[in-house]
């Protein structure tokens, strides 16, 4: 199956040498923040996405067997510190992040096919370290799928699942309080039934 919406993307990415370019949609309180890791600038959807270049850098957008989802970092370097504040400013978290994937003809500078979204998530917390007069934010994504894969919890609910009618999880009070004579033999009552008592001056 094809990783591609576009059959012209999908024939172009399977050549030898290609030009492909990830620009990055920040949907932030104070704007949008538009970028691609490469130089000059693109206009795609009447927007206008600023290279980074070198200063800029996107982690690797993983695939797990599990269907789990990945997070995401986004980094961008050299940046003034003066400039770090203004666009952190606001509360960002939970705020929509979108990254896509573009190819390019390397006669024309023009986009192969639409350009495909490859990750769409969250943000979810910056982090920002400033040294010798330049500044360094790092922007923590959550994707939108469900973080964590789907796993059986010890519970009657997930037993019921997987052995119908076992009520194991439904004893598991019992355990606390219950003393077992673990190798030992168990005692045996000399008396089958309580005796009686018996009144020496009873009344006929």
């Amino acid at each position: 199956m094809s990783r591609f919406a576009s059959s012209a993307n999908e024939t172009e990415a399977a050549k030898t040498s290609i030009f492909m370019v990830t620009m990055v949609d920040l949907d932030l309180e104070s704007g949008h923040v538009y970028a691609h890791d490469a130089i000059g600038t693109i206009t795609f959807n009447g927007n206008s996405y600023l290279g980074v270049g070198q200063y800029g850098g996107i982690n690797v957008v993983e695939e797990a067997i599990d269907i789990t989802a990945k997070p995401l970092v986004l980094t961008l370097s050299g940046v003034d510190p003066s400039l770090i504040s203004s666009a952190m400013a606001g509360n960002n978290q939970g705020r929509a992040v979108t990254v896509y994937m573009a190819l390019f003809d390397g006669q024309t500078q023009q986009f192969i096919d639409t350009p495909e979204s490859v990750w769409v998530g969250r943000f979810d917390w910056p982090k920002i370290d400033v040294d010798q007069n330049t500044g360094t934010i790092t922007v923590h994504c959550e994707s939108r799928l469900r973080q964590s894969p789907r796993i059986s919890l010890q519970t009657d609910q997930d037993q019921q699942i997987a052995y119908p009618g076992d009520t194991f999880y439904n004893r598991i009070t019992d355990i606390a309080n219950y003393r077992s004579n673990w190798g030992a033999a168990v005692p045996q009552s000399y008396r089958a039934t309580p005796v009686q008592p018996t009144h020496q001056n009873a009344i006929p």
